[in-house]
């Protein structure tokens, strides 16, 4: 229980480091790491081009709801 709790904060503060560090599921957590980055990058890349509003409000509800899923797959029970 408690790694996978510290798995579940390590990835609240960056994504894909408790998958990474905590579960040694390297391939998890770099598809966190990088999916929130290019998250990022493309909400960047709208906001440049003058986007539709609703891209605008949807975009910070993606951005949560993977992060909130990258914490619950850290946090989760590990199963082999």
């Amino acid at each position: 229980m408690e790694r996978n709790m510290l798995a579940g904060i390590l990835s609240f503060f960056i994504p894909g480091l408790g998958q990474i560090a905590v579960k040694k599921q390297l391939g998890k957590g770099l598809f966190f790491a990088f999916g929130q980055l290019g998250i990022v990058i493309l909400i960047a890349v709208v906001a440049m081009f003058g986007p539709p509003v609703f891209i605008m409000y949807l975009m910070p509800f993606v951005i949560l709801c993977f992060w909130l899923y990258n914490v619950y797959d850290a946090y989760k029970k590990w199963i082999n």
